[in-house]
């Protein structure tokens, strides 16, 4: 199990600074992506494939390069005319490459906001410091990260026990998983959309042993809701 002192110096200052005073931390973690490839990452790679044999093709059959193929005898002279014309299909080439290079980018990326981002659990509450990481598998996981990136600087989401609510639980065979307890509604720079979005820890080790953990930070609310009856 971590502690505050294991984490990199940044990060542990960071999250030193967010204690109250006399709150002491009874978990401390951060988020692990899996290594394998998710199918969300390989999905670019199926349609770049055709995307960018076809822009090859195009820009072969534009400068004339294939004339002499296509009609079954030798090759032809290439026109220059025609060479400058089939760079025009240049920019679907890189936009093809980059999505077959997807799954390294959004590796890379995935990587870097987990290492931003850290998962605390005190005697008084839940605090999530996230660096733009919102899981590595499915679909909701790469659209969620896609709404923030790991250079817009770090949201700080703190829950106290009456904030915490159904925790739901992710599970995996080596008993890392995921769990989720509250929402955050966030708000697109580029063309001020929201979405809501579903918070917690995500990609953590031992994930049933912390779900105690955090369960029994809302118990302490759930006792004081008795005690008012």
């Amino acid at each position: 199990m971590m502690d505050i002192y294991s984490l990199p110096d940044s990060m542990q200052r960071l999250v030193q600074g967010e204690l109250a005073g006399g709150e002491s931390v009874r978990w401390v973690g951060q988020p692990i992506p899996r290594k394998s490839l998710s199918w969300a990452s390989l999905f670019p790679v199926l349609f770049a494939i055709p995307w960018t044999g076809f822009s090859l093709f195009w820009m072969a059959a534009a400068a004339g390069v294939l004339d002499g193929f296509l009609d079954g005898g030798a090759a032809k002279p290439v026109d220059p005319g025609r060479i400058f014309f089939a760079l025009f299909g240049v920019p679907f080439v890189l936009v093809g490459l980059g999505m077959l290079s997807a799954p390294y980018w959004m590796r890379r990326r995935t990587r870097r906001a987990a290492e931003k981002t850290v998962y605390v659990i005190t005697d008084r509450r839940a605090i999530i410091v996230n660096g733009g990481y919102f899981g590595d598998s499915g679909v909701l996981g790469l659209a969620s990260g896609l709404i923030r990136s790991a250079g817009d600087g770090m949201q700080i989401s703190s829950y106290s026990p009456e904030n915490i609510g159904q925790i739901h639980r992710i599970q995996r065979e080596d008993g890392s998983g995921d769990l989720t307890f509250g929402t955050e509604l966030f708000t697109s720079e580029e063309n001020g959309t929201r979405q809501i979005v579903r918070n917690g820890f995500f990609s953590i080790p031992d994930v049933r042993d912390v779900e105690r953990i955090l369960d029994s930070l809302a118990e302490i609310r759930r006792e004081e809701d008795l005690d008012e009856q």
